[in-house]
């Protein structure tokens, strides 16, 4: 028996909720943006799903952050929005890696993939067996434990959940498609205890 103890807690889950199923307005106010701004990131001020035409996007990535803090945090601190956007990658982009600070968990949503994966770095970028160390060893294999970058393969429709800590970053579109990706990141509100009463924070 392995104990998979103080391990980093991905959530993936394909919503079904792909590019196609966007609105008309939807598409056009996300072209639009794009057209704005060149490069990858499009952050629309990081209040994109504030606009109520994108009401469905905001109730769909809630009831995923929803699940990643009862069934995975498993508290019942009250969620909070910090933050949402949007990104595209053309042909020949990728998203340089980078990680999002005060933020308790991000969300990437994917409506739109064909090429290119979501990669993770460990903490660090040390593996498990490298914590204390400056040197690695003859793997045999690659596997959760002793890699420092993590794949996670993509199709449209994909919603993958993080720790905000974890450094992250996407690799090369080869399609010749726009690779599209809506984010948000999440803080939790309430009172936040570690040890005793000595230690909380009503945040």
């Amino acid at each position: 028996m392995i104990l998979n103890l103080w391990s980093v807690p991905v959530y993936k889950e394909n919503t079904d909720h792909t590019w196609s199923r966007f609105s008309e307005e939807q598409k056009n106010k996300l072209l639009e943006l794009q057209k704005e701004k060149l490069g990858v990131v499009v952050s629309s001020k990081g209040v994109l799903l504030d606009d109520p035409i994108f009401k469905d996007i905001r109730e769909l990535i809630h009831t995923h952050a929803l699940k990643y803090r009862n069934e995975i945090m498993l508290c019942e601190n009250d969620l909070d929005w910090q933050s949402s956007w949007f990104t595209v990658n053309k042909k020949g982009d990728n998203h340089e890696f980078h990680k999002h600070r005060h933020t308790i968990f991000s969300v990437c949503y994917y409506p739109k993939v064909k090429s290119g994966d979501l990669l993770l770095e460990a903490p660090n970028g040390k593996n498990s067996f490298m914590k204390d160390y400056c040197f690695g060893f003859k793997y045999t294999d690659v596997n959760s434990y002793n890699c420092s970058i993590w794949e996670i393969p993509l199709v449209s429709g994909d919603i993958v959940i993080f720790p905000g800590y974890i450094n992250h970053g996407s690799s090369e579109n080869k399609s010749d498609e726009d690779r599209y990706m809506i984010g948000a990141n999440f803080w939790l509100r309430g009172e936040m205890q570690f040890f005793d009463e000595l230690d909380r924070i009503n945040a």
